[in-house]
């Protein structure tokens, strides 16, 4: 992920626990819920391959 996408994706995880809580959603959404989801997408994924196999 680029620090631009990076930026992006961390400004719309931002935007919608912002939204949760005006929505007056349950504490478990707005508190837990979606700060854990926006850390986990954020993180690099350890062993994931960015390049092509040579073999088909």
């Amino acid at each position: 992920m680029t620090r631009q996408q990076t930026r992006s994706s961390a400004l719309l995880w931002a935007a919608a626990i912002v939204v949760a809580a005006l929505l007056g959603t349950p504490a478990f959404f707005s508190q837990i819920l979606l700060p854990l989801l926006a850390v986990t997408s954020l993180l690099p994924r350890a062993g994931s391959c960015l390049t092509r196999s040579p073999t088909p």
